[in-house]
C-alpha cells in the first residue's frame, strides 16, 4: 500500500522535476482560459457617468445593459448580478434577467441602488447606479405635532408622500367642524372652541388620494378665546369658547379701549355677539370711524354668579391692502409642481394681482391664495406678488430654490478593485521641468451627476459646496481634492450640498483614501520614475501597452542585484558575475492600485508568434542551482528566477493586479501554462513586513515566492497576504522557503539546525493541533519565513499551488567526483562513457548540500486551493532540463500518465484522484520539499469546513535509488483534498460547482 500511495503522489510530478533532477517528455499544462474582467460598454451608460434612470409608473419601463467579459475566449462567460443599498437614498428593489452579454433591469420600487455585475470566475466587477422614479402620487399620510389643543393653540400637519418625490405636492386642507378648528392652506389648524374636528388633506393630483388627522380641543378655563390677536380691516370677529351646561348668551359682554385705556362708544366700533354651536360664540365687529388706523383692544367677560372670567386680545384697522407669504423660501425638486401660500389682507377687499419670476427656473401660476410653482431647472429664483387695492397696493416676495434632482455622485457608481475604494495621491511628475506638481487642480476630481434633462438653472453653481469630514483633506466646490495635512494618509468621507437658507440637499456620501505624499501615475514613464525614486505610488490606468516604452520608444529598463538564493555552484565555477537577477520594478513604497493592473507583458513574455524564444526575449529562465553542461551529460537543475515586481521592506501592495504577462489561446479557447517558462517571478519578497491585500497576481513560472531578505539571509521575514487572488503559475502559485542555511559534509550532507539531533518537524499534520507556546518555541528556533494568508484564492498551478522549499542535501551535491569514484553503484552507471567511468562531469558539485530554516503557512478566514487538475494536463518538465541525447535522457524518464491510468481508487489512493467520463482529476495543494530536512510547517485558522488531508513519501521507496544520492533522504510531505473524505470534503466536483454557472464564485471568499 505505500508503494501505491508514493506512485500516487507522483501524479504531480514535483518530486521528479524539482527534487529528483529527472524530467519527462514535455506535455502541454493546458487550463481553459482565464477571466480578466468585465467591462460595461454600453455607451448611453458611459456617456451617462454610470448612471440609469427608470420610471416606475410606467409598467414597460426597463432598461438592457451591455457588458463584455475579457478576453474575448474566457471559457466561463458566467456573471452574478446583485444590488445594494445606496446609503443616504431609499433602496429601489430591481429584478434583473440574464441574457447573453446583457442584463435587463425592471424596477419594482422607487429609490436608487448600486448593481454589480460580476464573473463567476475571478469575481471581477463592473456596477452602475440605477435610480428609480415614481412621479405619479400614489398615496400621502399625515400627521399632527398634537393631536389635543387648548382653545387658542395652534398644531401643523405634516405629509409624508409615496413617492417621496412626486410630480404634484399641492394639497387642500378641509375641517369638519370649522367652529372647533380651522385649517389654513398651508395646513396650520387653530383651535376655536371645545369639541372634535377632522382634518381632511386632499392632494391636488388625484382627488382620491386623500388622508386624515382628527384633533381635540378643549378649554383651559371656562371661558377661552380661540385667538390671543386679530389682524383685520375694517370687519372682524374673535371666537369664544364656553365651557358651561347650563351657559346663556346674556352672562356675555364685551367692551372696546383705545391705547390709553379708553372705553370706545358703538360709534366708534360696533360689535355683536352670535352663538354658532354648543359652547361657540363669535364676536363680530366693525369700525366706524373710517379715518381711524391702528389697534384697540377688547374685553370679553363671562359672569356666572360670583365666578368673572376676562379675557382680552387686540384687533387692528389696517390702511390699505397687504400681502405677505407664509414662508421666505420654499424647496422643490426639479420636475415638481409645488405650492407657495400668501395672504392678503383685509380679506374682503377687491384686489388684482400682478405676479412675475426673475428668471424661467420655475414657471408659476395662482391658484386662490396658493401660487402653484412647477421646477423646469435646478436653481434660485424670485418670485413677486403685488396685491393692488382701491386705495393703495402692497408687495411681497419669496425665493424658490430648486434642488437638483437625483443629485449624486458620479464615482459612486463605479467598482474600485476587489477593494472598492478608489485612492488618490497628490502629485504626478512635470517632465518638462523635472519636478513633482501637485496635481489637483487637473486629476483629483469628484465629480456630480443628476437627472440628465435637468439643466442648471441660475444661482445653481454658487450654491454648491463639498464637504469633507477631516481638516486634513479638503475638496472644493468644484469636486478637487486637495491636501492641508502633508503626511495625511486615511480613508476620508466627501458629500456635495445643494444648499440655500433653510433649503438643502445632500447626495450620499462617498469615500476615498487620500495619501498626501503619493504620485499618481498613469504610464509606465511614471511607474518607472515613481519607483525608481522610491515614492509611494497610486495606479490611476492600467499600464500595459506602454509597458517597457517611454515616450512610444520601447526602452527597457530594469535594475539587476546577486541572486540571494545559493550561488556555491557559480563560486565553484568561478563565474559568480553571472548570479544576476533582473528586476523589472522595484516596489520599496507602498502601491495603491484601484483595482488597476500593471502588465508586464511586453518585457517578460519571451516567446513570439511561432512559439519560440525571441531573440531579444529579457528572460531566458532562472539561474542553474546546480548544472552539466557536457554533451553527452547535460543536466541543468533551476535556482532563484528573474522577477517581474520585487516588494521591499514595510511595502503594502494594496487593491492591484500584478501580472506577468498574457497568455495566448488556442482555438479551443484552451492557454498553455508551459508558455510561462520563461516569464519569471510575478512577485518576489525582499524583505520583511510587506503586504499584499485585495489584489491579483498572476502569470509566472512562479506568482510569488517569498526566501528571506535581500540582504541578511539570517533575518526573519514577514509576509501577509488577504483577500486576494493569486493564480496562473508554470510550476507554483506560492513558492516559499529560507536563504539561511546551516552547511553540510560528505559524512553528513544533511545537519540538524543548531546541532538538534532530532529531525525536522515530521508529522507535519499534528503542528496545527499543537499548543500555542510550544508552536512559538518551534518557530523562534527553525523558521524564518512567515506566510499569513488569508480570505484568498489560488487557482491554475503547473504543478502545486503552494511548494514550500528545503535545500537539497544529496552527497552527490557535497563531493560529485568522489561519490561517482568511491560509491559507483547504480548512480555510478550513469557517468560511464564506454568502457571508463568519467569524474570531471561534476567536479562543479561540491559544498551544495545544505539544510535551510524552514518556512511557515498559515490560513486563517477562508482559503480556496481551486488546484484539482486534469491528469492528461500535467507537465513533467520545469525546474530541470534534460535535453535529448543526454546520458540521462530515456534512464529517468516517467511515464506519470499510465501510472496513474492503473492505479485503483480504492484503499489508500481512494478519494485522491476523481474520475469524470473518462479523464481523472488529481489535487495539486502543498508539497514539502523532501530530500533535505525541510523544517516548514503549516498552520490553519480557516473557517472551511473541510480540510487538507495529508501524505508523506520516501524517496528509497520510489525504486531508482540514485536519485537520493542527489536530492537526500528525507521524506517528502503533501497536503491535498481528497475527494472522498467526508472530512476533507472539497473534491472536483465541488471546485467546479463553486466556479461553475449559479456558483458564487470567488467573490464569496476574497471580499469578506
Amino acid at each position: 500500500m505505500a508503494k501505491k500511495l508514493i506512485l500516487l503522489l507522483l501524479l504531480i510530478p514535483i518530486i521528479v522535476m524539482i527534487c529528483l533532477f529527472a524530467a519527462t517528455k514535455t506535455i502541454s499544462n493546458l487550463v481553459d482560459v482565464p477571466v480578466t474582467g468585465i467591462e460595461i460598454i454600453d455607451a448611453t451608460v458611459l456617456d451617462n457617468q454610470g448612471q440609469i434612470y427608470l420610471n416606475l409608473d410606467d409598467p414597460n419601463d426597463s432598461y438592457t445593459l451591455e457588458y463584455v467579459v475579457h478576453p474575448t475566449g474566457a471559457k466561463n462567460k458566467k456573471i452574478n448580478v446583485s444590488s445594494e443599498a445606496v446609503p443616504g437614498k431609499d433602496f429601489a428593489e430591481l429584478e434583473f434577467e440574464q441574457s447573453d452579454s446583457k442584463v435587463k433591469i425592471k424596477p419594482k420600487s422607487a429609490g436608487s441602488a448600486k448593481v454589480y455585475l460580476a464573473t463567476v470566475e475571478g469575481g471581477f466587477k463592473a456596477s452602475v447606479m440605477v435610480h428609480v422614479e415614481s412621479t405619479a402620487l400614489k398615496s400621502i399620510s399625515s400627521e399632527v405635532t398634537t393631536s389635543k389643543l387648548a382653545v387658542g393653540d395652534r398644531a401643523f400637519i405634516t405629509t409624508t408622500f409615496l413617492p417621496s418625490n412626486p410630480s404634484n405636492t399641492l394639497l387642500h386642507y378641509e375641517s369638519s367642524n370649522e367652529n372647533v378648528a380651522k385649517v389654513s392652506p398651508s395646513g396650520v389648524i387653530t383651535a376655536l372652541s371645545k369639541g372634535t374636528a377632522e382634518i381632511t388633506v386632499t392632494s391636488d393630483y388625484n382627488a382620491n388620494i386623500s388622508t386624515k388627522v382628527t384633533v381635540e380641543v378643549y378649554n383651559k378655563d371656562a371661558m377661552d378665546l380661540g385667538a390671543t390677536s386679530v389682524s383685520s380691516g375694517a370687519n372682524g370677529k374673535i371666537s369664544i369658547s364656553i365651557d358651561a351646561d347650563d351657559f346663556d348668551i346674556e352672562r356675555l359682554s364685551y367692551d372696546f379701549f383705545d391705547k390709553d385705556g379708553n372705553k370706545l362708544s358703538d360709534s366708534f366700533i360696533a360689535a355683536q355677539l352670535v352663538q354658532k354651536s354648543e359652547g361657540a360664540y363669535e364676536l363680530k365687529y366693525e369700525f366706524k370711524d373710517e379715518d381711524f388706523v391702528g389697534k384697540v383692544t377688547v374685553k370679553i367677560t363671562y359672569t356666572n354668579g360670583e365666578q368673572v372670567i376676562t379675557k382680552e386680545c387686540e384687533v387692528e384697522k389696517l390702511e390699505g391692502v397687504s400681502v405677505f407669504f407664509n414662508n421666505t423660501e420654499t424647496g422643490i425638486y426639479a420636475g415638481q409642481t409645488g405650492q407657495i401660500l400668501f395672504e392678503v389682507t383685509p380679506e374682503d377687499e377687491e384686489v388684482e394681482y400682478e405676479l412675475s419670476v426673475d428668471n424661467n427656473n420655475v414657471s408659476v401660476k395662482m391658484i386662490g391664495n396658493t401660487l402653484a410653482v412647477t421646477a423646469n431647472k435646478a436653481g434660485i429664483s424670485k418670485v413677486t406678488l403685488c396685491v393692488i387695492g382701491a386705495t393703495s397696493e402692497s408687495t411681497a416676495s419669496t425665493t424658490v430654490v430648486v434642488k437638483p434632482k437625483n443629485l449624486s455622485v458620479a464615482e459612486n457608481s463605479n467598482t474600485y478593485g476587489i477593494e472598492d475604494l478608489l485612492t488618490v495621491g497628490n502629485f504626478e511628475y512635470d517632465y518638462t521641468n523635472n519636478k513633482l506638481v501637485n496635481t489637483a487642480e487637473t486629476k483629483n476630481k469628484v465629480t456630480l451627476h443628476y437627472t440628465t434633462s435637468t439643466v442648471a438653472g441660475e444661482g445653481f453653481y454658487d450654491n454648491l459646496k463639498w464637504v469633507s469630514d477631516t481638516a486634513d483633506v479638503y475638496i472644493d466646490k468644484n469636486g478637487v481634492i486637495s491636501f492641508a495635512n502633508d503626511t495625511f494618509v486615511g480613508i476620508v468621507k466627501f458629500h456635495a450640498e445643494f444648499t440655500y437658507g433653510s433649503i438643502s440637499e445632500k447626495t450620499e456620501t462617498f469615500s476615498a483614501r487620500c495619501v498626501a505624499n503619493a504620485v499618481n501615475v498613469y504610464t509606465y514613464k511614471d511607474l518607472w520614475t515613481a519607483t525608481t525614486a522610491e515614492k509611494p505610488i497610486v495606479l490611476r490606468n492600467n499600464i500595459k501597452d506602454d509597458f517597457g516604452y517611454i515616450d512610444g520608444v520601447k526602452n527597457v529598463k530594469y535594475t539587476e542585484i546577486h541572486t540571494t538564493y545559493d550561488d556555491t555552484y557559480y563560486k565553484n565555477t568561478n563565474s559568480l558575475d553571472a548570479a544576476k537577477v533582473k528586476i523589472l520594478i522595484s516596489f520599496k513604497n507602498d502601491v495603491y492600485g484601484n483595482g488597476y493592473a500593471i502588465n508586464a507583458h511586453n518585457v517578460a513574455y519571451g516567446l513570439d508568434d511561432s512559439d519560440q524564444l525571441k531573440s531579444d526575449a529579457l528572460f531566458k529562465g532562472p539561474l542553474d542551482f546546480v548544472a552539466m553542461h557536457e554533451t553527452k551529460a547535460s543536466i541543468t537543475v533551476k535556482g532563484q528566477d528573474n522577477i517581474c515586481f520585487a516588494l521591499y521592506e514595510d511595502v503594502t501592495v494594496k487593491n492591484v493586479e500584478l501580472r506577468g504577462c498574457d497568455l495566448k489561446s488556442d482555438k479551443d479557447g484552451n492557454i498553455d501554462l508551459i508558455d510561462l517558462t520563461y516569464t519569471g517571478t510575478t512577485v518576489e519578497i525582499l524583505g520583511d513586513n510587506t503586504s499584499i491585500e485585495y489584489s491579483r497576481l498572476t502569470n509566472g513560472r512562479t506568482v510569488v515566492r517569498a526566501f528571506g531578505d535581500i540582504s541578511d539571509a539570517s533575518k526573519v521575514i514577514n509576509l501577509n497576504i488577504q483577500n486576494t487572488v493569486l493564480s496562473g503559475a508554470r510550476e507554483f502559485i506560492m513558492r516559499v522557503g529560507s536563504n539561511c542555511f546551516v552547511e553540510g559534509t560528505y559524512e553528513n550532507p544533511y545537519p540538524s539546525i543548531d546541532g538538534d539531533s532530532t529531525k525536522a518537524y515530521d508529522k507535519k499534520d499534528e503542528y496545527a493541533h499543537l499548543s500555542d507556546t510550544n508552536k512559538q518555541s518551534y518557530d523562534s528556533k527553525y523558521i524564518k519565513t512567515f506566510i499569513n494568508v488569508k480570505n484568498s484564492v489560488f487557482k491554475d498551478a503547473g504543478l502545486f499551488a503552494i511548494g514550500v522549499d528545503s535545500h537539497f542535501a544529496g552527497k552527490a551535491l557535497e563531493d560529485g567526483n568522489r561519490l561517482v569514484y568511491k560509491e559507483l553503484g547504480s548512480i555510478g552507471n550513469l557517468f560511464k562513457t564506454g568502457d571508463k567511468t568519467s569524474t570531471s562531469l561534476i567536479d562543479t558539485w561540491k559544498n551544495l548540500a545544505k539544510t535551510s530554516y524552514g518556512a511557515k503557512v498559515t490560513f486563517e478566514g477562508q482559503v480556496e486551493l481551486l488546484t484539482w487538475k486534469n491528469l492528461d494536463n500535467v507537465d513533467s518538465s520545469t525546474l530541470v532540463d534534460v535535453p535529448e541525447g543526454s546520458i540521462f535522457y530515456g534512464k529517468i524518464d516517467f511515464d506519470v500518465k499510465d501510472i496513474v491510468d492503473k492505479l485503483p481508487n480504492s484503499g489508500t489512493s481512494k478519494g485522491i484522484t476523481y474520475t469524470e467520463g473518462n479523464k481523472k482529476y488529481v489535487h495539486a495543494g502543498i508539497v514539502f520539499f523532501g530530500g533535505g530536512k525541510n523544517y516548514g510547517v503549516f498552520d490553519s485558522k480557516m473557517n472551511s469546513q473541510y480540510t487538507l488531508s495529508t501524505y508523506r513519501i520516501s524517496l528509497q521507496d520510489i525504486g531508482k535509488d540514485y536519485f537520493r544520492f542527489a536530492a537526500g533522504e528525507e521524506d517528502f510531505f503533501f497536503f491535498m483534498y481528497n475527494a472522498d473524505s467526508a472530512k476533507s470534503g472539497f473534491g472536483y466536483k465541488d471546485q467546479q460547482v463553486l466556479l461553475g454557472e449559479g456558483g458564487k464564485g470567488y467573490d464569496c471568499i476574497y471580499n469578506k
